[in-house]
């Protein structure tokens, strides 16, 4: 695929003012007020929306393109409470189409969700502890049917995996932008926003004889995913350790060569070498990468959380 900028708004020049508070941008393209009451300002090089109700949501789309594969990458930084919601939207049809990715929405945790007919639902999420006042970057991607979002602090690199992953082919086509809804008359901001058509390069490739580690991993509730689906070409083997496991949980191993279609792969469990597809018990499972993705999903959950670490190894 070949890299297409749709658009990009750095908020470092001036021009602002017209049609609205920080438009046209650094592109001369112009910010649309698509749903919400929130008021627009430009300030230190910021996108600031000034939210009226805790309870309104407010999507702004950025030029008047519609395409089919997009991707956003954008900061954001929450001002008054970890609720407040800040991300990004991709096809956006109109005020009651579109899909989001965002913080605040589902406490403590990334989300990936679409809005249809008006309605907001939940697609998937992945558990991530945002501070207030931090500036986070979100890349929010979509292209066919696969919903990836990723997130992290803006003063540190960018990851290379994913946080969620999810597949939806409600929406087909649309805008792109950003969506929010901070507690009552406080703000949220945006800034160093740009939109391309997908395509996407990791921002680190790994080097020989080094691996990646992911801490933190929690899985709390049915067919939530322990271990975010991924791209793990690069790595030789995986060993994912399970410190807790849910009561009544079950992680199941899948894997993927086109990253859109998963089935049950097999691992083996460190303690006897048992050659095993699915996880109930704490301890370390690993197995080979025969496989271009993979994922740990909770196939079976009564209630609590699955935590855990995932290494992955080049070598």
């Amino acid at each position: 695929m070949t890299l297409i900028t749709f658009a990009t708004d750095d908020t470092t020049t001036g021009g602002r003012g017209s049609p609205n508070a920080f438009s046209p941008g650094s592109d001369t393209y112009n910010w649309n007020h698509i749903v919400g009451t929130q008021t627009p300002s430009f300030a230190s090089n910021q996108l600031v929306l000034t939210y009226l109700s805790d309870a309104n949501f407010a999507v702004w789309t950025y030029s008047s393109i519609s395409s089919t594969d997009q991707e956003v990458l954008v900061n954001v930084t929450q001002s008054n409470q970890t609720y407040e919601v800040a991300g990004a939207v991709l096809r956006c049809a109109d005020a009651n189409h579109y899909y989001y990715a965002d913080i605040g929405n589902n406490s403590g945790h990334l989300e990936i969700g679409k809005c249809v007919g008006g309605t907001q639902t939940s697609l998937a999420i992945a558990a991530f502890t945002n501070v207030v006042g931090t500036k986070y970057s979100i890349r929010f991607q979509a292209v066919g049917s696969v919903l990836k979002a990723k997130i992290w602090d803006a003063a540190t690199s960018e990851p290379q995996a994913w946080t969620v992953q999810v597949t939806d082919g409600t929406l087909s086509s649309g805008g792109f932008g950003i969506i929010g809804a901070p507690a009552g008359f406080s703000s949220c901001m945006f800034d160093t926003f740009s939109a391309t058509n997908g395509f996407f390069v990791s921002p680190t490739p790994v080097p020989v004889n080094t691996g990646a580690e992911q801490l933190g991993l929690v899985a709390a509730a049915l067919n939530a995913d322990l271990v975010p689906a991924q791209d793990i070409g690069q790595y030789k083997s995986w060993s994912l350790q399970l410190d807790n496991v849910a009561t009544g949980g079950t992680i199941t191993f899948h894997g993927s060569n086109d990253g859109v279609n998963y089935v049950t792969v097999y691992g083996y469990k460190a303690v006897d070498g048992t050659l095993t597809s699915t996880a109930t018990t704490t301890g370390i499972y690993y197995g080979p990468r025969n496989y271009r993705y993979f994922r740990a999903r909770q196939t079976g959950w009564t209630s609590g959380a699955t935590t855990g670490t995932l290494e992955l190894y080049a070598q």
